[in-house]
Formats: C-alpha cells, structure tokens, sequence
C-alpha cells in the first residue's frame, strides 16, 4: 500500500479540492433495505488576485448537483468510480488535486494522484458511515461530496466577470418582468412593456433592449397539441404537500385545490386544475412556475 501523502498548504492560483461530509438526514426505518444517498456537487468560483477568498469576494460560473442512490451492501469502489465517472465536468479537475475536510478553517490538504485516489477517499468516508450507522441501527444514509475547482485570476479580469454578471442578472430581472406584464394582460404587448421599463428603469439599456426582444416573447408560444394531450390527468384526493400540513393550490387561478377536482401534472410535477393550465398552455408552452419547457406549436 502506498504511504499517505502529507498534509500541505495549498497556494497555487489553480486547484480543484474534494470534499466529503455526511449529511445526516433523518433516518427512515420504513425502508425495506438500507439504502445510501449521494449527491455530487461541483462548482467553479473564481478570485481576484490579492484578495481573501471569501464569499464576497467570488464569482461563480458553474453550478451543477447530480443525484445517486445505491442499497448499502451494494456501494463499493467501483459503483463511486461510476458515479464520479457519469459527471460531465467543464474543468480538468485532476490538475492540482486535493482532498479536504471541510471541518477544518485552515489551509491544510491532503494532495492527491487523481480520480483512483478520489474514489478512494470517497469510499473510505463512506465506509466509516456504514459502520458507525449498523452500531445505531440505521436504515438511512446521506453524505454530500462537492468538487470545488478554484481559480485565482487578475483584478482586471475579475472586475470584468463582475461587471458581466451584474448585467446578466439585470436582463434576467427586466425578463422576468416583461414576462410578469405579459401573463397578467397578453394584450399589453411587448412595445409598451419596453416602453414601461425604459421610463422606470435607470438599469434598462438600449443593449438589453436589444437582447430582450427576440426571447421576451418566448414564452408565449402555445404548447404543441400532442404534448398537451399526453400530460398526465388525475383526481385530486384531498392531500396536501408532502408533510400533509398544507393544502395544495393551482398557481394560475390562485386558489385552493379541493378534493375531487381534475388535475393536470406537468412533466416538471407541477399539478393545476385541468381548466386553468388547459387554458394557459393555449397561449404559454412554459410551466407558469418553474418555466420547464413543453414542445412549442409549430406553425
């Protein structure tokens, strides 16, 4: 076996770190047979040169989660090798490579060989789980590994991504709120939500003008037929959300579900009354709450 790598400081501009932590959910005895839940975050931030790295100080370009779960007896190196594997990352990230433990404020890391050591890391953290979860009888297991790349890049260059940002989420807001004019009167039209933006907003430039006018409309494009016809429909039993404390309300009329009314569940899970979101997927082929995307009519 090969000896332990020692613990360094990590200081170069450019290092993916691996961290692992258990996650301690509630345990769940119901299950049938212990089961082990994985969920692989990565990321990629960026600082400028010179300064703390702290949240404040960050931009971040990539956000990702993917999901896994695996019964106890089955979880080995190989089944985390695979799940690693399953990730399309947007980085190298066996350049500089470390291993972490977030418990700890410092610097201090543990340097490593690439993705045979990741996987061996992961599955060593995950051993010790199990066995500390069988002495207290647990059925349920959670930990979260993220894979944090880091970059540290010039004043200048930084201040750019900030400034590239803030125009990003200024588009996004003045979309959101033409869209928001829209739903609520589809008659208003696009000319005068422009018209309205340019008057209130000291933000709206001639730019996002521009860069608003082919996709503010987008979301009005009727849902194709065939997707609408294939939506699941279902009668509502009375049940609210997932505790059973809150009652479940259609987010296009804005009012309680009752018992017996007929739904319609939207492929992202979403469920209105099958009138109001028959009637909204006429003139929208977009969740009215979370945007997912049905197939558009074509014309």
């Amino acid at each position: 076996m090969r000896a332990p790598l020692p613990d360094v400081q990590i200081d170069d501009n450019e290092h993916t770190c691996v961290f692992a932590q258990n996650t301690c959910f509630p345990d769940d005895q119901t299950l049938p047979i212990p089961m082990f839940y994985i969920v692989i975050k990565v990321e990629r931030k960026y600082y400028p040169v010179g300064c703390t790295r702290s949240a404040r100080n960050r931009v971040i370009d990539h956000e990702s989660t993917s999901k896994f779960e695996q019964p106890i007896h089955r979880l080995s190196k190989s089944a985390i090798s695979d799940m690693l594997s399953s990730i399309k990352l947007p980085f190298d990230w066996e350049r500089n490579l470390y291993w972490k433990d977030r418990r700890f404020n410092g610097g201090a890391a543990t340097p490593l060989n690439g993705t045979d050591d990741v996987v061996a890391r992961v599955s060593e953290f995950a051993g010790l789980m199990i066995r500390s979860a069988a002495e207290m009888g647990r059925k349920k297991l959670s930990m979260l590994v993220t894979i944090e790349k880091v970059m540290v890049i010039l004043r200048e260059d930084y201040e750019l991504m900030v400034r590239a940002r803030e125009e990003e989420e200024a588009l996004e807001g003045h979309r959101y709120m033409i869209s928001r004019m829209l739903e609520h009167d589809p008659s208003y039209g696009l000319e005068n939500a422009m018209s309205l933006l340019r008057r209130h907003s000291p933000a709206f430039t001639r730019e996002m003008e521009q860069n608003l006018r082919p996709s503010a409309l987008n979301g009005y494009k009727p849902a194709a037929k065939s997707a609408v016809e294939a939506l699941e429909r279902l009668v509502y039993d009375g049940r609210g959300s997932e505790d059973h404390q809150s009652k479940l309300m259609c987010c296009v009329c804005m009012e309680e579900m009752v018992s017996g009314s007929l739904m319609v569940r939207m492929p992202c899970s979403h469920m209105f009354h099958q009138n109001c979101i028959l009637k909204w997927l006429k003139k929208s082929h977009i969740c009215p709450v979370c945007r997912f995307n049905l197939p558009e009519k074509t014309t």
